[in-house]
């Protein structure tokens, strides 16, 4: 409960309008991305350097919306201008 409305009070505090693309960078195993696509209609990518986190994210987010990218958070491997928004928390 704590972590759902921390993410809901952040998503509201950043601005994040419904239907945006969102990277959520150091996505761990993809809690905000969950909740961004279930609770806003974001679209979103999650991308972690933890290849265990990643199956794990995946394993528990069969959710048409979001995806899930192996790659360093000092390298992003997106072209400008594909998100509206860059979610970083507890990276």
């Amino acid at each position: 409960a704590a972590q759902e409305r921390m993410v809901r009070e952040l998503a509201a505090y950043a601005g994040i309008e419904r239907g945006s693309r969102v990277a959520d960078i150091g996505c761990g195993i993809g809690g905000s991305s969950r909740w961004l696509l279930r609770n806003l209609g974001c679209r979103t990518v999650g991308l972690s350097i933890s290849g265990a986190q990643l199956r794990e994210a995946r394993r528990r987010g069969p959710d048409k919306g979001a995806s899930w990218v192996r790659g360093d958070a000092a390298r992003l491997p997106f072209a400008p201008g594909v998100f509206d928004a860059a979610w970083i928390v507890e990276c």
